[in-house]
C-alpha cells in the first residue's frame, strides 16, 4: 500500500514539475516579452505619455479614444487650423472606457479641452472593463488602471504562463497580430495608416442601442474631476462605416441624446457621423484612409469653431 502511495507521489510529482517549470518560464517570457498586442498599445501608451507630459502650454486640445481616434485624427492638421496645440492620445478600444479615460488623467490640465472619441462597444460594455485591460496594466505598471476586479486579476495573471507559439512567433518578430506600426509623430498622429481597405459597404449599426448605465456614470465622473481641474470635456461621435437606415440612425440620435447630458457632443445632425463611403476607412469600420483622416479633421475644426460662436 506504501508503495503504491509513494508511486502516486512520485508519478504526480514527475508531472507536476515540468508543468511548473514551464509555466514559470512563460511567465518570465510574457514578463519580459508580452504578447504582440499588448505591446502595441503600451508602446503607443508609453510614447504619448511622454509626449504630453513634454506639453506644458497653457491651453491644449487632447484627443482621447480607442485605435478609432489614433487611425483616425490629423493632430497636426488641427493644431494648424486652431492655432491650438493639438495632440492625439487614441490607444486601443479593447482596453474598455475605465482604462482610456484614466490613461492620461494625470496629465490633463487646467485650460485643456478634451475630446473624448468612443467606439460605440467601448460606450456599451456593462462594466467598461475591456479585454486588454488588466494585461495592459500589468505591462505599463499600472496594475488598477482598467478597473479590473482581483479575481479577474489573479485569472490574467496564471494565463500569463501560456505564452502560445503563435504569440512567440509574433513576439520574435516583434509585429502586432494586425502588423500595425507604432511609430507615431510629435503630436501622437499615426504615421503609418493600416493596410488594406474595406471592399464591403457599411452595415446596419446594430451595436447596443444605448450607452450602458456603467458607461454614462464613468463619463459623469470624468466631465466632474476634469471641471475641477479647469478642463473641459467635450465627446464626439465616432465615424463608422454604417448604413444610414432608420435602425442606424435612431441608435445614433439616442447615443448623442444621453451623453449631450453629461457634455457637449460634436456630430454631424444628418448623418450623425454615420458614413457609407467605404473609401473614407481602411482595414476596419474605425480606421480611416488618408482621405477620411483628412476630411474628419476637417469637420472636428468646424465643428470646433461652430462651438465657439
Amino acid at each position: 500500500m506504501q508503495h503504491s502511495k509513494l508511486t502516486r507521489y512520485r508519478w504526480l510529482a514527475s508531472w507536476l514539475l515540468p508543468v511548473a517549470i514551464a509555466w514559470a518560464v512563460g511567465c518570465a517570457y510574457n514578463h519580459a516579452m508580452p504578447e504582440p498586442e499588448i505591446r502595441w498599445i503600451a508602446s503607443l501608451f508609453q510614447q504619448k505619455q511622454a509626449i504630453i507630459s513634454g506639453s506644458q502650454c497653457a491651453k491644449r486640445i487632447l484627443i482621447l479614444g480607442g485605435s478609432g481616434t489614433h487611425f483616425g485624427i490629423d493632430a497636426r492638421q488641427i493644431e494648424e487650423r486652431t492655432g491650438l496645440p493639438t495632440l492625439n492620445l487614441g490607444l486601443h478600444a479593447g482596453l474598455g472606457i475605465n482604462a482610456i479615460l484614466a490613461s492620461f488623467e494625470n496629465e490633463i490640465q487646467a485650460g485643456d479641452l478634451v475630446i473624448l472619441i468612443p467606439e460605440y462597444a467601448t460606450l456599451s460594455s456593462k462594466d467598461g472593463i475591456g479585454a486588454y485591460a488588466a494585461l495592459f496594466g500589468a505591462a505599463v505598471k499600472r496594475p488598477w488602471i482598467g478597473g479590473a476586479d482581483p479575481i479577474q486579476q489573479i485569472t490574467e495573471t496564471f494565463s500569463a504562463g501560456r505564452p502560445g507559439l503563435r504569440a512567440i512567433a509574433q513576439s520574435i518578430a516583434g509585429v502586432s497580430p494586425t502588423g500595425y506600426s507604432d511609430q507615431v509623430s510629435s503630436q501622437g498622429d499615426a504615421i503609418a495608416l493600416p493596410k488594406g481597405a474595406s471592399n464591403q459597404p457599411g452595415q446596419p449599426l446594430l451595436e447596443t442601442p444605448t450607452p450602458s448605465s456603467h458607461s454614462l456614470a464613468a463619463l459623469a465622473k470624468f466631465q466632474q474631476q476634469l471641471a475641477q481641474k479647469g478642463a473641459t470635456l467635450v465627446i464626439s461621435l465616432p465615424w463608422i462605416l454604417s448604413q444610414r437606415d432608420e435602425q442606424s440612425i435612431a441608435i445614433a440620435q439616442r447615443y448623442v441624446h444621453d451623453l449631450s447630458a453629461i457634455a457637449p457632443v460634436l456630430n454631424n445632425p444628418i448623418s450623425y457621423n454615420l458614413q457609407s463611403d467605404a473609401t473614407l476607412f481602411s482595414d476596419t469600420v474605425y480606421h480611416l484612409s488618408h482621405k477620411g483622416i483628412r476630411q474628419r479633421s476637417d469637420e472636428l475644426i468646424q465643428q470646433l469653431e461652430d462651438r465657439k460662436r
